[in-house]
């Protein structure tokens, strides 16, 4: 189609699918192009892999998304419907914002001679865990959407097919049962929006928390001489989440998950440096953690004058 018939064309196809709430299979066919998660990962281990998908037909289906985007975001910053901690995907909520946050809080409260315990929890596949059920209840009941608006997602997210090329090979075609696109207009807001419950979490046993994406940061300040007793009560709001994620069918890997406690060196050896116990794993205290969303920045770079130390 010539480049002036489709600038006509497609603002009609958009109007017609949003108005019938019923969605082109062209936005529901996709391939998947496997990349790499981070430089010098094993290319040969295939859960080094972040499965990217990619729409057939690019021109026409992604204006649609993006205005769908667009709608879907209006409507959830007027009404205060977005996670206030969750960063990603969103306008002025970028790593930087967030390790900014978590790094000024930290320095305070290290200042006034306080410690922090710091949680990092580590999912699966989480894009590729969502329950699509659960999502449509979660965008009606909590975010409003109803009617042919929550018709649209409800056609978006049934019946999409996929099938991966790689190296040149195509795999079969295959009907997705779970999960939102990886690295599509909508499935990172989509997932935002399904996992917005883990901040009421937080909030309900009165701790801060951060979340960029799929990564969850919890913390909690308090004297050295009450460490103890706030890491416990940490490990509790921690046990809610994990219990969270499993009722939502995400996939939480407590191996994989991180624990850091930070204080000024003068304070240090007041903290207990023993392992912490969290969904039966063993899991020792680190000394650093990288940033959520990069390969090399890390969390407790921080500056000089504050002389924190951590384990």
């Amino acid at each position: 189609m010539p480049q002036g018939a489709s600038d006509v064309v497609t603002p009609v196809v958009i109007n017609i699918t949003l108005t019938n709430g019923c969605v082109s299979s062209l936005l529901k066919n996709a391939y998947i192009t496997p990349l790499v998660k981070k430089p010098g990962l094993d290319a040969n281990e295939a859960g080094n892999y972040r499965p990217v998908s990619n729409l057939s037909c690019q021109y026409c289906p992604r204006r649609q998304l993006n205005a769908v985007s667009q709608q879907l975001e209006r409507h959830l910053t007027s009404d205060g419907l977005f996670p206030s901690h969750q960063s990603a995907y969103r306008k002025c909520h970028s790593t930087e914002s967030l390790l900014l946050r978590v790094t000024s809080g930290l320095i305070g409260h290290l200042d006034k001679g306080e410690a922090a315990l710091m949680a990092f929890l580590d999912l699966s596949a989480a894009f590729d865990t969502v329950d699509k059920e659960i999502l449509l209840n979660r965008l009606s009941v909590s975010s409003g959407i109803q009617d042919t608006a929550l018709n649209w997602f409800t056609s978006y997210l049934t019946n999409r097919t996929e099938y991966t090329l790689f190296n040149g090979s195509k795999s079969p075609v295959r009907t997705v049962m779970h999960g939102v696109p990886q690295g599509s207009v909508l499935g990172p807001v989509l997932f935002l929006l399904y996992t917005a419950d883990l901040e009421k979490i937080a909030k309900r046993h009165g701790f801060e928390a951060q979340f960029y994406a799929d990564d969850s940061q919890s913390y909690v300040f308090s004297t050295p001489a009450a460490s103890a007793f706030y890491d416990n009560r940490l490990l509790v709001c921690l046990d809610e989440m994990a219990e969270w994620m499993l009722v939502n069918r995400l996939c939480l890997n407590p191996a994989n998950s991180q624990f850091m406690r930070c204080a000024t060196a003068r304070r240090l050896g007041q903290l207990d440096d023993s392992t912490i116990t969290f969904c039966d794993a063993q899991i020792t205290p680190v000394q650093s953690c990288q940033k959520p969303g990069s390969t090399d920045g890390r969390i407790s770079q921080l500056p000089p004058a504050c002389e924190p130390r951590c384990q």
